[in-house]
């Protein structure tokens, strides 16, 4: 009987868990779990992570390295990306949080990031040719089906932190400027979207009180609906946008952030929705492993 897999993602804004396990089927999901840290926000005035953020993320892996151990896992692949790639004290976090983990953490460029969620988004759609829209906490990537690449250092959480509180016309002029040549310069046939926000988006738009992966893969976001969700959103007190069904808590100030990425690239695509996937980057890791240790 092959034995289950794991992989981390160690993000600028969360830590998540996939645990998959093959079957003659494909893989099927066993547990996923997701953490806000916000490892990419707050740094000290040298650039380096808090040690409190230090200690809530060896308090995640420890319990993920459990449930990796509860089901005997046969590997657990584990990947950081823009918080890791930025902090001064991004090495030295790294080896520590090893020591937590029981396994290597690898550091990944945002070109390795984008491939490997393309491997794990666009495999159902894959006929269509598709791009992936990774919108993360610290950059977003867009992906395309020849293998192009481009990662801008535009996210949900990093927006926040650059503008105020509703300060969203500044922030989507800076999101425009940053993202309208490389849109204009490409075509999109169909856009797949991963990460938070639109894991979030879609949430909220199922109205799913306590979120489940299997209900919202699949969802299309469209134009009119985000628009009128932004506005929604952009109405109401951080204490009151909280409780819009199926947004995430502590994602209260970074959701809109979130959505204009996912707006102005709808707009300048003209695309007229998203569909979310729930296999992304984590999907990807296990991919990858999977094929090169001749397991399918």
């Amino acid at each position: 009987m092959k034995r289950p897999v794991a992989a981390v993602d160690i993000g600028s804004n969360s830590i998540r868990l996939l645990i998959q396990k093959p079957t003659p089927e494909g893989w099927v999901n066993l547990l996923q779990q997701r953490e806000i840290v916000r490892l990419g926000s707050n740094r000290d005035k040298d650039g380096k992570i808090p040690q409190e953020k230090i200690e809530k993320a060896i308090e995640i892996l420890n319990s993920y390295r459990k449930e990796a151990e509860k089901v005997k896992a046969q590997k657990t692949l584990a990947v950081g990306t823009e918080a890791l790639r930025k902090a001064k004290n991004g090495l030295q976090m790294k080896a520590t949080l090893e020591k937590h983990l029981g396994e290597e953490i690898r550091v990944i460029s945002g070109k390795e990031e984008a491939g490997l969620s393309y491997l794990g988004a666009a495999k159902e759609w894959a006929e269509k040719s598709p791009w992936v829209l990774d919108i993360g906490g610290g950059s977003t990537e867009l992906i395309g089906p020849s293998g192009q690449v481009e990662s801008f250092p535009l996210g949900a959480l990093e927006l926040s932190q650059r503008f105020d509180e509703g300060n969203f016309g500044e922030m989507e002029e800076d999101v425009a400027r940053k993202l309208d040549c490389f849109l204009a310069a490409n075509s999109f046939s169909l856009i797949i979207g991963v990460g938070g926000t639109i894991a979030n988006l879609a949430a909220i738009k199922k109205r799913l009180a306590v979120f489940c992966e299997e209900k919202v893969h699949g969802t299309e976001i469209d134009g009119a609906w985000l628009l009128a969700i932004i506005k929604k959103m952009k109405s109401l007190p951080l204490t009151e946008r909280g409780k819009i069904i199926g947004l995430e808590r502590g994602r209260e100030d970074i959701i809109i952030p979130g959505a204009i990425i996912l707006k102005v690239v709808l707009e300048n695509t003209k695309k007229q929705k998203v569909i979310y996937s729930g296999q992304d980057i984590l999907q990807g890791m296990i991919l990858k492993w999977a094929g090169e240790n001749g397991i399918k």
